[in-house]
């Protein structure tokens, strides 16, 4: 059944899932405050800002709009990509008339609160006419997607049947999706492998090996599932794609914005230097001040992400936080 769906953010990764709901017959609306955006989009069916190089073109079941009411109003399923800290800004307020389908496709944690994005949306939204609360995750370069290249991602809702249905939506000979109701978990671990990273960028731009690198993602998802632990008493979810597939796919492409934005830092660029460099959001960079704060509060033990965060918001020197964590005790045995 074709269906019309709105995507709030016309970033690459709404770019990218509107191309693919094209592919599937959809009609889709796009939102965003950019007006040549959406002029070269309702104008040309194209876009090169956000996906240059890609020169997509999209077909008349596209449109976009600057307008977040009438995108709102538009469609059942309404697709969030946008930023995480500016969410809350954006949708608070949002004046829901009828059941709505929210998938959120971004990945972080509120800096604020330190909600996931679904808990932001539970928390913002009028909950009569909230019908399905539902994330979209896993290893998925917008560039990549865009271009019909095979990829496979993660559903999650704690209503499983909304999964499903969110699936059938996107499903096609490029585009697989499982389904979960580990909602949490593959939420915490979108947000933390940003951090990590990062953190693999500074190892490259530092010139160091793959022998490094592996340690760091290896013992990185070790103290991603320490702190999912923390939370949900569960780890099944950071083995799958959400947790350890977008982890790999992360920390080790130039596709990666936190990858790159490491890489800059490794090779002796000041952060603000890094960031401008970059030219686009990196999640990463706020999640690593949440994660911080929350893994002290809560006394969990994460001294690559302490080494990251020291590197990035103390002005340590990279080498002097590798030599701090390779001179480090192992605390525990048995602690692969």
């Amino acid at each position: 059944m074709k269906e019309k769906i709105s995507v709030l953010g016309a970033g690459a990764w709404g770019l990218a899932l509107a191309h693919t709901l094209m592919d599937n017959g959809h009609e889709v609306l796009l939102w965003t405050i950019d007006e040549e955006a959406v002029k070269e989009i309702n104008e040309e069916h194209k876009i090169e800002k956000y996906l240059k190089g890609f020169n997509i073109k999209f077909n008349d079941n596209i449109k976009a709009t600057t307008s977040l009411e009438e995108a709102v109003n538009f469609a059942k399923y309404i697709i969030v990509t946008l930023p995480t800290q500016i969410i809350r800004k954006v949708l608070t307020g949002l004046k829901l008339t009828e059941p709505k389908v929210f998938i959120n496709g971004s990945k972080g944690i509120e800096i604020s609160t330190g909600m996931t994005i679904s808990e932001v949306l539970e928390d913002i939204l009028d909950k009569n006419y909230l019908e399905g609360n539902v994330t979209l995750s896993g290893p998925s370069h917008a560039e990549e997607v865009s271009q019909r290249m095979a990829t496979a991602v993660t559903v999650s809702c704690k209503e499983i049947e909304i999964a499903k249905k969110v699936r059938s939506l996107f499903s096609n000979n490029y585009f697989k999706l499982y389904v979960s109701t580990q909602q949490k978990d593959i939420e915490l671990a979108a947000a933390l492998k940003n951090v990590f990273a990062i953190g693999s960028g500074i190892a490259a731009g530092m010139g160091l090996g793959d022998n490094s690198k592996a340690a760091l993602v290896a013992r990185g998802l070790v103290e991603m599932i320490r702190f999912t632990k923390s939370y949900t008493n569960n780890e099944t979810a950071l083995f799958g794609l959400a947790g350890l597939g977008d982890l790999v796919v992360t920390a080790y492409s130039n596709h990666s914005r936190n990858f790159t934005f490491g890489r800059y830092i490794g090779e002796g660029k000041t952060v603000e230097e890094a960031i401008k460099l970059v030219g686009a959001t990196i999640e990463g960079l706020q999640t690593l001040k949440v994660l911080n704060k929350l893994a002290k509060e809560r006394g969990i033990e994460m001294p690559i992400a302490e080494g990251i965060y020291s590197v990035i918001y103390e002005n340590k020197n990279p080498k002097d936080a590798i030599a701090k964590l390779m001179l480090r005790e192992n605390l525990y045995d048995n602690n692969y």
